[in-house]
């Protein structure tokens, strides 16, 4: 049994040896194989000097030369790309400044320096697969990594594109980088990045020409060093003038005491299409991304943003489509515990812009979540779904905002105001929920807002006023109440549709066992008239007849008749008067 066993063996490690063997010949008949094993292999020790040594190698063989002691390089050098340098030992370029080095090939030195000096040192096309900073600065925290930047990203240049890789450790830039085009720039895992002045953009991606497909990975920038805040600082700035930057990605950025993390500069002409951020971070700040341009598109994906005092995330001079989703917006929280006064805004816009929406995105302490500023009247729309919203809405310019299964938590004083006279807010609500923090009445909506409401919990709209501040027609308003009884809503009510009349229909359906009493004020409809006199119908259900109840607060004034195109009412002078709703939400009055 011994003799078949170990017969057994002997024939598995001889089939495997021949295996092995066949193998080794097939490797070796290849081309790429041949030429490694039959390049010549040279030692920089072995010669006078790096240029004997150069010319030795010859410009057309592929040659492997391997640095084994320190070169100073005192005049511009281009390496050829048959050289193949090999880093050993401490060999390592020392440049001079003013000189330029330029490397055609290199063997991955690992993570260490082998460049020093303050010239220029560069690789050629396709030299190396990706780009190392450490390759050109010391293992020393907050070592200056600027030049190293400057001639990485100049490599790429020379190279089509590449990868910069940002090794682990705390570094110091003085800014100004221009990133090419195809370039992803990657940290390895706690790679810092510090700002070493006030006033500068670390990294600067310019349109001109045009750039596509840059990419920012995996890193911290910093503002705060040897225990200041470095003002005016922006870390990323893109300038598309009179281009277009196309595929702007940041992933897994962190952007901690930076004024501006992401800045769209405005330019003529510039776009900035298709940019991205996902998984991206703000600590501290004024703004988390401010965009000047007009014909852009930006996409913000579970990201969280944190701003100081009065800081503001979004803020769009311009923009072109936008949207965030499953984003936290933070700011500082009041220190009484109570409602946010923090001056802080989620998004702020100027001027004229596409779609803006919000899916799944959730406030803490900011004190507002959407302001808009004077415009020319072409303001696009706001989409709001399945958000969390705690703070105020307040436009100073015609907005319209779309609203649908979002909850809102506000303060009894009215989070949603139009404050400026002439411009108005169409608020479009559809099976959203309002919940008041504190004080018992339900929210009140007040001031320019016009709201048409779905399934919503509340909804009112008032004063309707015409760019010339003059009325077009009486203030109409559409608002739940509470019992005046205290009985809860057991949540039953049918939920209002989007028109006025088949909101009012709705209402006859109610379940009286659960909205008990005749004449329950559970729906109520209000005209203001142009004298400043409102007259207010309260809607109910008898619950032995089931007869709409219709009463008013002044009488005489209780006539209300349904057509299929609106709501008509008797108005204070004795004329029945037709609500109109527009096609653009707003609701008229007009005489039958």
């Amino acid at each position: 049994m011994d003799k078949l066993i170990n017969s057994l063996i002997s024939d598995i490690l001889k089939t495997r040896d021949d295996v092995n063997d066949a193998q080794s010949e097939r490797d070796n008949s290849r081309p790429e194989w041949s030429a490694i094993l039959n390049r010549p292999q040279k030692f920089l020790s072995d010669y006078a000097d790096f240029d004997a040594a150069l010319t030795a190698a010859g410009k057309t063989a592929p040659t492997d030369l391997i640095v084994n002691r320190s070169v100073s390089i005192t005049a511009n050098k281009n390496v050829p790309a048959n050289i193949n340098l090999i880093m050993q030992d401490s060999g390592m370029f020392t440049v001079s400044a003013g000189v330029t080095l330029t490397v055609g090939s290199m063997r991955d030195p690992g993570n260490r320096q082998i460049f020093a000096g303050a010239g220029a040192k560069l690789f050629g096309s396709k030299a190396v697969q990706f780009y190392n900073l450490q390759w050109w600065i010391p293992r020393t925290d907050f070592a200056d990594i600027t030049a190293a930047f400057n001639d990485a990203y100049k490599s790429c240049g020379n190279n089509g594109g590449g990868l910069v890789v940002i090794p682990s450790g705390s570094w110091l830039s003085s800014g100004g980088h221009i990133v090419p085009s195809d370039t992803t720039t990657m940290g390895v895992g706690g790679s810092r990045v510090y700002a070493a002045a006030n006033n500068i953009a670390l990294f600067r991606v310019n349109g001109t020409g045009n750039r596509r497909a840059v990419n920012f990975d995996n890193f911290i920038i910093n503002g705060y060093y040897q225990n200041s805040r470095k003002t005016g600082l922006r870390g990323i700035v893109a300038n598309a003038d009179a281009g277009q930057i196309y595929l702007l990605s940041c992933k897994r950025m962190i952007f901690e005491i930076v004024e501006t993390a992401i800045h769209h500069e405005a330019q003529t002409h510039g776009e900035g299409i298709c940019w991205e951020f996902e998984n991206c971070a703000t600590s501290d700040g004024t703004t988390a991304f401010k965009c000047d341009s007009v014909n852009s598109s930006q996409l913000f994906t579970n990201c969280r943003f944190h701003v100081d005092f009065n800081g503001i995330i979004f803020d769009l001079k311009y923009t072109g489509g936008f949207e965030a989703n499953k984003c936290l917006f933070i700011s500082v929280p009041n220190s009484s515990g109570g409602l946010p006064n923090s001056g802080a805004t989620v998004i702020k816009t100027f001027g004229t812009h596409n779609v803006i929406k919000f899916t799944g995105c959730q406030d803490e302490s900011v004190e507002y979540f959407l302001k808009t500023d004077i415009n020319d009247f072409a303001a696009g729309l706001f989409i709001l779904e399945e958000n969390l919203i705690q703070s105020k809405i307040q436009p100073s310019a015609d907005t319209t905002i779309y609203s649908r299964n979002n909850k809102y938590v506000w303060d009894g004083s009215g989070n949603v105001k139009g404050n400026v006279a002439g411009a108005n807010l169409a608020f479009y609500s559809d099976d959203d929920e309002f919940t008041v923090r504190v004080g018992a009445d339900p929210e009140v909506l007040t001031e320019n807002i016009g709201v048409f409401a779905g399934g919503s919990f509340i909804a009112r709209h008032v004063s309707r006023l015409n760019r010339s501040s003059k009325f077009t027609g009486n203030t109409q308003f559409l608002q739940k109440l509470i019992s005046p009884n205290g009985e809860t809503d057991s949540g039953t009510t049918p939920p209002f549709a989007n028109k006025l009349r088949p909101a009012l229909e709705a209402l006859t359906e109610v379940d009286t066992t659960t909205h008990p009493g005749v004449n329950h004020p559970f729906f109520r409809i209000g005209v203001k008239t142009p004298t400043g006199n409102t007259a207010a119908w309260q809607f109910g259900r008898d619950p032995v007849t089931g007869n709409l109840i219709v009463s008013s607060n002044m009488p005489g004034f209780d006539t209300i008749q349904f057509s299929t195109d609106g709501i008509a009412l008797k108005s204070p002078t004795g004329v029945m008067r037709k609500l109109v709703l527009n096609n653009d939400g707003t609701v008229t009055s007009v005489p039958l």
